[in-house]
């Protein structure tokens, strides 16, 4: 029981730091490829917290655009 929910949890990490990556790609404003590496360098090394900043300062500078 325990390694199902261990796999299903990572199953929802992986797409929650797929979704954040490609979110970051396609995004449409202006953000510079520095910036835009440095996001993806924050997802993959930080694979829980990482999406969780990235998702907040996405809602944080859409919400002050």
């Amino acid at each position: 029981m325990n390694e199902y929910l261990y796999v299903l949890l990572m199953g929802v990490f992986l797409v929650i730091q797929l979704w954040a990556i490609i979110d970051i790609i396609c995004r449409i404003l202006n953000l510079d490829r520095k910036f835009k590496t440095y996001w993806i360098w924050v997802i993959l090394f930080l694979p829980v917290v990482g999406p969780i900043i990235y998702f907040q300062r996405k809602r944080y500078e859409l919400a002050h655009h």
